[in-house]
């Protein structure tokens, strides 16, 4: 069939199998519906993609010079030994980096300095594809006690990762295997379970938060939370400072976000703000609790429809503007941030802007601006004027 497809001058054709499918919009009639085969083994839809894939290389031959410069080209570009910037955790430095010649990253913890030789990450994703023909590391993470460390990963290319385990003691492999997962993994404090997030067998949607035991069956998992909306994608993650577990259900312009106590043995997870249309949040915990936890949200900046997103940081608050609705551009404008005048300043009549001192004006004459609550619980009066960090020309 391979020698019929390369030297005819028209792509084979599928053959033509009516089937009829009901669901909540109604009947439809798929004709090439014998063509789907989740598992890749029918011999028939195998023979029918090889026949395609040796007519088009058939026809592409005569231009394989002109691809192969096109791709050195490319690759030449290409930094080949790139690395990204080393980020600190429990005691740890983390980077990702590309060796000459490899195509894929490897994953390496140092502790000391995050510009020194350190020890490599006993996994990466670098060293298991070889043998295979498709591979991608989805995520990982390490327990608190630094003993294991679990990842998944894809070997089809469908996203259809599989939770592995490794420990990090004597470098074995576990046999605890969970295949049809999400890519993130979080670990309980307690290092000997995770949760992470079932996919649906047919859609692969993500729906299902467990909770798995190392040594246990993934048939024994227990359900920790399960979305039934299929709009809505689910993830989990943990706080930056580790205190919280939470869970993610987002959609185009909505979100909602559930949260539980790491410490909390019954993993009982709150919702933080209900999901409502055209609303989208993030959230991470003050660095000390709230003095008054039941009190209303105070918008830091009055919300407006051309504005998007703010965040503070250690010296400045940050925003985006959205773009006016004009054809030539409909998505971020400008990047703008506004400096704290003190880290120690504080507030002498509330909301009401006045402070000891003066604060100076970035690109702008008009008056001091509130002060606004950090999460240290210090008052920092921020400059009336916001420089740009990004503009779009």
């Amino acid at each position: 069939m391979n020698d019929l497809a390369a030297t005819q001058s028209s792509p084979p054709l599928a053959a033509i199998r009516p089937r009829t499918i009901a669901s909540p919009s109604g009947i439809r009639v798929d004709d090439y519906y014998w063509l789907r085969d989740d598992t890749r083994s029918d011999p028939e839809v195998l023979a029918y993609l090889t026949a395609e894939n040796a007519w088009r290389e058939a026809g592409l031959r005569r231009l394989q010079p002109l691809t192969e410069r096109l791709y050195q080209e490319f690759v030449g570009r290409i930094r080949q030994d790139d690395a990204s910037v080393p980020y600190r955790r429990r005691g740890h430095w983390y980077l990702r980096r590309f060796e000459t010649g490899d195509e894929y990253p490897v994953y390496r913890a140092t502790q000391g300095h995050a510009g020194r030789g350190g020890t490599g990450a006993p996994r990466s994703s670098r060293t298991r594809p070889r043998a295979r023909e498709f591979y991608e590391l989805g995520g990982f993470d390490v327990s608190r006690d630094e003993s294991l460390l679990a990842w998944t990963e894809d070997r089809v290319g469908r996203r259809q990762y599989i939770l592995r385990f490794l420990s990090l003691i004597d470098h074995r492999v576990l046999e605890d295997a969970i295949e049809n997962v999400e890519a993130q993994v979080v670990w309980l404090p307690d290092n000997a379970s995770v949760l992470y997030v079932e996919k649906d067998p047919q859609t692969l949607l993500g729906l299902r938060v467990r909770r798995h035991v190392l040594g246990t069956s993934p048939a024994e998992d227990a359900l920790v939370y399960e979305e039934h909306d299929e709009s809505f994608y689910t993830w989990i993650d943990s706080s930056k400072d580790e205190r919280f577990l939470l869970i993610g259900s987002t959609s185009t312009l909505s979100t909602e976000l559930r949260f539980a106590r790491a410490d909390d043995p019954s993993l009982s997870f709150e919702v933080l703000l209900p999901r409502e249309p055209d609303h989208e949040y993030e959230a991470e915990p003050f660095r000390r609790p709230l003095d008054h936890p039941h009190q209303p949200w105070r918008a830091e900046l009055p919300p407006r429809r051309s504005r998007f997103r703010h965040r503070s940081r250690r010296r400045y608050l940050a925003r985006a503007d959205r773009a006016p609705r004009r054809r030539e551009y409909h998505g971020l404008r400008r990047v703008r941030r506004r400096f704290s005048q003190s880290r120690n300043a504080r507030a002498d009549c509330g909301d009401c802007g006045s402070a000891a001192g003066t604060a100076s004006t970035i690109g702008t004459s008009s008056p001091p601006s509130p002060r606004f609550r950090w999460r240290s619980g210090r008052t920092r009066k921020w400059t009336a004027g916001w420089s740009d960090m990004f503009t779009h020309r």
